[in-house]
């Protein structure tokens, strides 16, 4: 698991020996579970809303999205604040890899997944933006939620 050691300005006490280390961990609980009436869906303010309103449904899911964007859609995925985030772009579009690595990284590190929408890897080695091909990134907690 990915470790996060965390600083505060200007407090005496965080030095080295007297930091405290929070493991991240995606959610808790069985990822082989069907019921997803709790699942927690983040989405950003570029996403296909209506479609992932269908997903959310498909899934029963009762719980309003989220909306939120950035490396924090990763960051709350990652400590177990949500179960699943769609990106599901508007046609034409192509994700920047920097808009997506570091969270990627985060998050496979504490046990999550993240892939295109054909369940492949996020390959960020072609160029600054990602394949044309990738029409969709889902990241999850994994188990069944990301089948």
């Amino acid at each position: 698991s990915f470790a996060l050691t965390p600083l505060t300005l200007g407090d005496p006490d965080a030095t080295a020996g007297n930091l405290e280390e929070k493991r991240l961990s995606v959610r808790k609980g069985n990822p082989e579970s069907q019921d997803y009436s709790s699942t927690l869906l983040l989405e950003g303010p570029f996403t296909m809303h209506a479609l992932n309103r269908r997903v959310q449904s498909k899934l029963g899911s009762t719980k309003a999205p989220l909306r939120i964007d950035s490396m924090a859609k990763y960051g709350r995925l990652s400590a177990g604040e949500a179960d699943l985030v769609l990106r599901l772009h508007t046609p034409g579009y192509r994700e920047h890899i920097w808009d997506h690595l570091a969270g990627v990284i985060v998050l496979e590190e504490a046990g999550g997944v993240v892939t295109d929408q054909d369940g492949h890897p996020l390959d960020f080695s072609v160029d600054r933006d990602l394949p044309s091909s990738v029409k969709a990134i889902i990241s999850s907690r994994g188990g069944s939620l990301h089948e």
